[in-house]
């Protein structure tokens, strides 16, 4: 995770101002992703296989996650 946090400011530094669509195709149960690219796509999607993993990801957008993202969303810019 910190690798992939590590180069993301620069991917994102090149892509145009806004960008309509993401998807992160095998995201786990983790946001960082969508964390990273909240000011630049108007739409994210996030998307994984297996039913626990996607269970995670509706457990967090109906706020009912087990893990608190607030320090990676502080540690984000």
């Amino acid at each position: 995770m910190q690798l992939i946090l590590f180069h993301l400011p620069s991917i994102i530094a090149r892509l145009p101002t806004k960008i309509n669509n993401l998807l992160d195709f095998g995201s786990g149960p983790t946001i960082y992703v969508a964390i990273c690219f909240r000011e630049k796509a108007e739409n994210i999607f996030l998307s994984d296989y297996l039913p626990q993993n996607k269970k995670e990801l509706n457990n967090w957008l109906s706020g009912n996650s087990n893990f608190d993202w607030t320090k990676i969303f502080k540690g984000i810019p």
